[in-house]
């Protein structure tokens, strides 16, 4: 569940070819895919990624790569699993399979609300920010007007009414 993404339920089974194959197509280009997440800061389904060929095409072999761990998970959790030269004995009890699918996609579904909870904080704070910035410096370049004018006497200070 956790490290078939890499190929290690297929090495585990002896299929060291679909494994190797496994570990280069999803492995690899999964690492890839999160060090761009994380580097560039562009989310796993942005709108810059919607409008662009090159991220369509990364959105697109991502989906069609994960089926495949996908359903390595359905078949493995769903009874004997085929493998190379022995058998597998199929004592992985059903309730245990679907609690733990269950919990692993409730799991990544809460970290990626999570995620993009902070993500919305983040950026409003930061137009919060800018606006109060360019609101001072308003004030301040309007207060240094005032007083090159000469007209200190006249002006309220702030907070007054």
């Amino acid at each position: 569940m956790f490290f078939g993404f890499f190929g290690a339920d297929r090495f585990y089974l002896g299929l060291t070819f679909s494994a190797w194959c496994k570990f280069i197509t999803l492995g690899i280009l999964s690492v890839f895919w999160i060090t761009e997440v994380l580097i560039y800061g562009s989310g796993p389904l942005s709108q810059k990624d919607l409008q662009s060929w090159a991220g369509l095409l990364k959105i697109v072999v991502i989906m069609l790569l994960s089926c495949w761990y996908f359903i390595d998970v359905v078949r493995t959790g769903s009874g004997p699993v085929e493998t190379d030269g022995f058998r597998c004995a199929p004592d992985l009890p059903r309730g245990a399979f679907v609690a733990c699918s269950v919990f692993c996609a409730m799991g990544v579904g809460f970290l990626l609300a999570g995620w993009s909870i902070v993500q919305q904080v983040s950026s409003r704070r930061k137009s919060l920010w800018l606006m109060q910035q360019a609101y001072t410096q308003e004030k301040h370049s309007l207060d240094e007007g005032a007083l090159t004018a000469g007209n200190v006497e006249h002006q309220a200070p702030y907070g007054s009414i």
